[in-house]
């Protein structure tokens, strides 16, 4: 009940932190794994600076900055020396699930580590020299922007810039009359006395008449049912279809009934939001159907989807507070976690070792031991000794065509829409998107633009709860 008409209050979006701190002095920072861990911020000269530079800079560190997904500082040396050292067995895997928690848009001088550098949340490492923006490029943004790895954010703003979702669309009158022609004559039928239906379908002599009107064929007024239906735009009473009295409204001009289908192809539920934003984000640039343009959305869905499912709220018997597995939100790509690829890689040195004569110290521990972490011992049977290998890991050939098919199973509803809209397949599989479909997919995201600093935040984030 803070009233923000209060001069003395601050506004937390353009606080100084000389201003915020002068009190206290510092803020400490724990680290989300370990007490061991902490970021000390201090406040620095309190100047007014010019409006180029970034949100918040890295100037100056002492000790080793922690991966926030290592669990001690055994797992935070392995991981380093595998990314430092280009001889080292893992060195490649590492780094190629570094590259991915970067995203398909990364920058392409973000590639560089010397394995003793920091980390962003998203687990990827980056040049010491380089001055880090906290919360990268600042200005509106699409919503799935902030469910992906931070170390994937600040690509992804810059790709959502290109598009160019903040300008006005680039549309004639004329092509607007004709790119909401067919829909509008059937709102306008169904709601005056309605289409009459027969057996669930609209009758057949009706469809023949409306083709003849409309100069198109029966097809494509079945695609145009289908979206309407599928937006919600009809709907079913006493044997005829009806349309909903604020469309009606809207449907009485080419522009605003242009905009009133705009938000209803936003307000979709059948796909999800981040999958439907990437779909529509590939239809503005002309990408969508491209091997590169499919890639990429692909790629940005399978680190959503990773992101979601390891921050998902624990089991009620699993101890959110001791075990740090539940606690952690480090996203598993096709060759797992950085937990993964450690224990992975703890094993093929042990296994190495073992054949040299070396007795492994997991032998001489017992599987409830405190201290031990589990996924070191599932591999190692203390009674019995190695027991089979894990199954490889997938190529990243078939990773790549998995997350392209789980991706268009998710948008498949949304495609059907679009098809009424001018989106056609060609029988080699490609795609031909109009320029007025386009300038329509932009219009759809430029409703979705959002404060990047807000998106998000009403998620009960159970990390933070228990770290402060």
């Amino acid at each position: 009940m803070i009233d923000l008409r209060d001069p003395t209050v601050i506004d937390d979006r353009t606080a100084r932190i000389g201003v915020t701190l002068e009190r206290n002095g510092a803020l400490v920072l724990r680290h989300t794994c370990t007490g061991g861990w902490a970021v000390l911020i201090t406040p620095g000269i309190d100047d007014v600076v010019p409006a180029t530079e970034p949100p918040c800079r890295v100037l100056a560190g002492g000790g080793r900055a922690p991966l926030p997904c290592s669990k001690g500082d055994y797992e935070h040396a392995v991981i380093v020396a595998a990314l430092g050292n280009p001889a080292h067995p893992d060195h490649e895997a590492f780094r190629d699930h570094a590259a991915w928690l970067r995203g398909p848009w990364a920058d392409a001088g973000s590639d560089s580590s010397d394995g003793e550098d920091g980390s962003d949340d998203g687990c990827g490492p980056w040049p010491a020299d380089v001055e880090v923006s906290a919360s990268g490029p600042s200005g509106p943004t699409l919503p799935f922007v902030v469910r992906l790895p931070s170390s994937a954010q600040a690509g992804a703003r810059r790709r959502v810039a290109l598009a160019g979702l903040g300008l006005p669309s680039v549309v004639t009158s004329a092509e607007t009359e004709d790119f909401v022609r067919v829909f509008r004559w059937f709102l306008l039928h169904a709601g005056a006395d309605g289409i009459p239906l027969q057996a669930g379908a609209i009758e057949p002599s009706f469809l023949t008449d409306a083709a003849a009107v409309l100069d198109v064929d029966e097809t494509r007024l079945h695609e145009v049912l289908v979206a309407a239906k599928r937006l919600q735009l009809v709907y079913s009473r006493r044997g005829r279809l009806r349309a909903k009295k604020q469309l009606l409204v809207s449907a009485a001009t080419a522009p605003t009934l242009w905009s009133s289908l705009a938000k209803a192809l936003r307000d979709e539920r059948t796909t999800s939001g981040a999958a439907r934003d990437l779909l529509l984000l590939s239809i503005a640039d002309g990408s969508f159907g491209s091997d590169t343009g499919m890639r990429e959305i692909a790629h940005a869905y399978a680190l959503i989807s990773a992101v979601s499912a390891a921050t998902r709220p624990p089991y009620w018997h699993e101890d959110r507070y001791t075990d740090c597995a539940s606690r952690c939100e480090c996203a598993a790509s096709g060759t797992g976690s950085w937990h993964d690829l450690v224990t992975e890689s703890v094993r093929r040195a042990s296994d190495a070792a073992r054949a040299d004569g070396a007795e492994p110290v997991l032998s001489s521990l017992d599987h409830y031991e405190s201290g031990v972490p589990q996924d070191w011992l599932d591999g190692y049977d203390v009674r019995w000794g190695p027991l089979d290998p894990r199954p490889a890991k997938a190529d990243p050939v078939d990773r790549h065509q998995a997350d392209l098919a789980r991706l268009l199973d998710e948008v498949s509803p949304m495609i059907e829409v679009l098809v009424a809209f001018g989106l056609t397949q060609q029988s080699d599989g490609s795609w031909i998107i109009p320029p007025t479909l386009r300038e329509f997919a932009r219009a759809t995201l430029a409703a979705s633009l959002g404060d990047p600093r807000t998106d998000g935040t009403a998620m009960y984030d159970y990390v933070q709860s228990d770290t402060w």
